[in-house]
């Protein structure tokens, strides 16, 4: 039996019983065509309303999921030397043609040439005028950073014409290369999960089958992961509804070189999706860049992009680079953005968040706290315009919001007039890098910086005024004159941030540190914050005002006491399990720290949780 494969692609529905037979014994003649040529094609043939032979949505992903399953199937065939492979760079050319005339005569044993070579030679020019035309992209075009299907057309491209069994072997490593690809088959159910074509979703469930029946063979989880997708689609086309936002953590991880704050909430709640959702497949994360709008990221690779380690960096700015290549978002009415992070400062991006509320795009936002609005004191004016600024942005869009605390709830109502959902989530959770074992690496890290256990105080958070540091060090130059070599050391942990209070207080560190007992630790990674926390003889945060006030949270979660201010808005977080001073008030907080140093005994090192 003869079995044509024409321009890398099988038409599945058609063949693929005729492939699974065991007892099929095939001449195959397989013309194969650049990847991006044929999706072309299929894409105008599909836009062809006169074209009744081609399914309306048979384009963008699945000629490149055809090709992975061609090669797959040559280079399982138990005689390649039964299979003619043809370039079509050299099936058109003016050159090569005789050549491959030639060979397409021996291997289906013919007398003459001369009937195909007038027909090539009519449609020659017609063709290289078709493949010579600019093609603009179309809105659904599948973007992969693999180098499998540009590769392949090399290895033929080079063969031009000939026997399957003189590349096999080249085809096979560039398959198993493939294999090993996560990021390309990410990219595969991203762009079925984010596309919002109701025809591009009916012929995947049409074609569903078919791949399954070919994928499991050579990428099982893969296979199922995509037959899921696409029976969970709806009938609207919407293969995946809900997104979360991430361009912030890109900028703010590259400038800080360390996740804290609001950053480092956003990146738990991520990592803590991919890992419990039943249909995290169906999920993705999203970033933004000016020019080429929002890419899709599986969560699952988002993940790993930002595991945090000495390659971070590295990673981020290979991402940033790759963007022009990684699928656009495709969102419908039914699609969901959330944004857990810090977006002011984003250019282009409420423009964009504009012109996606008109579609339909729901658009649900985070508040980690309004304190530029309730205390301008603590912040430099240029913050607060900004905020107030990105407030009016976000509540123009928002379709709903969630608060960290009542308390941030309570401010959004009273300073705003929005009048949609507004719910809380708050942060009384262990956050996940407690839960780290890095037992040696803790007991090492302390020891490099020149501390004991239980022979410190720790006081975490970015050196800015509402952190209230220049009191902190008012009460350890005190407790270090009376209590002498006893005084643990007060160990400050965090960026320098703004205004002259916060640069006032590294100045006094690096002045008078030594002689305060007092340390100033910056970049801390999550191990070595464990580190601190476990070994602590208590932690101290006298913030005049919160969002939710997470060390307090990380602290207890630790089996760390914590000495908190009363006056702070950080309430919820305290969970009846801190000791509280006024934040104020010196001596009230010098007083509490001298009796917990003296009843050292007496400090529960280890909260039940």
């Amino acid at each position: 039996m003869r079995l044509p494969c024409p321009r890398s692609y099988l038409h599945l529905e058609r063949i693929e019983d005729t492939f699974s037979r065991q007892d099929a014994s095939l001449d195959i003649i397989a013309i194969l065509r650049p990847i991006r040529d044929v999706e072309h094609s299929w894409y105008t043939r599909a836009n062809n309303k006169d074209d009744n032979s081609w399914d309306r949505g048979q384009y963008g992903v699945f000629p490149y999921i055809e090709m992975m399953i061609l090669v797959w199937r040559l280079v399982s065939l138990r005689e390649p030397e039964r299979c003619l492979i043809i370039s079509y760079e050299s099936f058109i050319s003016s050159s090569d043609r005789r050549l491959v005339l030639s060979s397409l005569c021996d291997f289906l044993t013919l007398n003459s040439s001369a009937e195909m070579n007038s027909m090539m030679e009519r449609s020659y020019k017609e063709t290289t005028d078709v493949i010579n035309k600019e093609r603009a992209p179309h809105p659904n075009e599948f973007k992969t950073s693999s180098v499998f299907f540009d590769n392949v057309i090399k290895i033929v491209n080079n063969l031009k014409v000939g026997n399957l069994s003189e590349i096999v072997e080249p085809l096979n490593v560039e398959f198993n290369a493939l294999l090993a690809d996560e990021v390309f088959f990410n990219e595969v159910k991203l762009y079925l999960k984010a596309v919002s074509c109701s025809d591009i979703a009916e012929y995947a469930r049409k074609i569903n089958k078919h791949y399954y029946n070919s994928l499991v063979n050579f990428a099982p989880k893969f296979a199922s992961e995509l037959k899921s997708i696409v029976e969970e689609a709806g009938e609207s086309g919407v293969l995946c509804e809900r997104f979360y936002d991430f361009t912030d953590l890109v900028g703010f991880y590259l400038h800080a070189g360390v996740i804290t704050g609001i950053q480092r909430v956003q990146l738990e709640a991520l990592r803590a999706v991919a890992m419990t959702e039943k249909s995290a497949h169906q999920l993705s994360a999203l970033y933004y860049d000016s020019q080429y709008g929002y890419v899709v990221v599986s969560l699952h690779e988002f993940v790993l992009l930002f595991k945090e380690d000495n390659a971070l960096t590295q990673r981020l700015n290979t991402f940033k680079l790759s963007i022009a290549t990684r699928p656009t978002a495709s969102f419908s009415a039914n699609s969901v953005i959330y944004f857990l992070g810090a977006t002011w400062g984003i250019p282009g991006l409420y423009s964009e968040l504009k012109r996606l509320k008109n579609e339909g795009v729901r658009l649900v936002f985070y508040m980690h706290d309004l304190l530029p609005l309730q205390s301008p004191e603590f912040f430099e004016d240029t913050h607060c315009y900004s905020i107030k600024h990105w407030l009016l942005n976000c509540l123009a869009v928002a379709d709903g919001l969630i608060c960290n605390s009542e308390e941030t709830k309570q401010a959004v109502l009273s300073h705003t007039n929005y009048q949609n959902s507004v719910t809380v989530a708050d942060l009384n959770i262990r956050p996940a890098f407690l839960s780290q074992d890095t037992q040696q690496l803790d007991f090492d890290y302390i020891e490099q910086v020149g501390l004991k256990p239980q022979g410190f105080v720790l006081m975490v958070g970015t050196i800015e005024p509402r952190k209230n540091h220049l009191t902190a060090l008012h009460v350890w130059q005190t407790l270090s004159q009376r209590l002498g070599t006893s005084c643990p050391k007060l160990v400050i942990v965090g960026k320098t941030g703004w205004m002259a209070s916060a640069r006032a207080v590294t100045q006094i560190i690096e002045a008078e540190g030594t002689r305060f007992n007092v340390v100033h630790l910056q970049n801390v990674s999550d191990s070595q914050l464990k580190a601190l926390y476990e070994n602590c003889l208590f932690s101290l945060y006298l913030s005049r005002c919160e969002g939710w006030g997470l060390p307090v949270t990380e602290s207890l979660a630790a089996g760390a006491v914590c000495v908190v201010g009363k006056n702070s808005s950080a309430k919820e977080a305290k969970q009846s399990l801190t000791i509280t001073v006024d934040e104020r008030s010196e001596s009230e907080i010098l007083n509490t720290i001298s009796n917990l140093i003296s009843d050292k005994a007496d400090i529960p090192h280890q909260i039940q949780e």
